[in-house]
């Protein structure tokens, strides 16, 4: 008996290992979805310049701190380019570039 219960101590420990491990590298950010030529740091931090009417080029993920994040998989944040978004992935930290999970199209305040 006391061998199962040391196996389920064990287990259990290596589970919470695991799932904080996972949650270093997630990203749940609030922010601009921009075309990486219309970003403007003309203010000091980065915002997106919503008059710009490029379309071609990669698109970016602005934070709500100004920081220009790369994004990795453009095909899941390009139809969201120039709008405010509700972003969940992970970051890469070979390429610095965030692997988007899920994006919507942010509703809030």
């Amino acid at each position: 008996m006391k061998r199962i219960a040391w196996l389920l101590v064990t287990i259990f420990c290596l589970a919470i290992l695991l799932c904080a491990s996972d949650k270093n590298n997630s990203m749940d950010m609030t922010g601009w979805v921009c075309n990486a030529k219309c970003v403007d740091h003309s203010t000091g931090t980065a915002t997106c310049n919503r008059s710009c009417s490029e379309s071609s080029g990669a698109v970016v993920f602005i934070d709500s701190k100004g920081r220009v994040l790369q994004i990795s998989n453009q095909e899941m944040a390009t139809p969201m380019s120039g709008k405010r978004c509700h972003l969940k992935g992970k970051m890469d930290p070979d390429t610095n570039a965030i692997a988007v999970q899920n994006i919507v199209e942010y509703a809030g305040p």
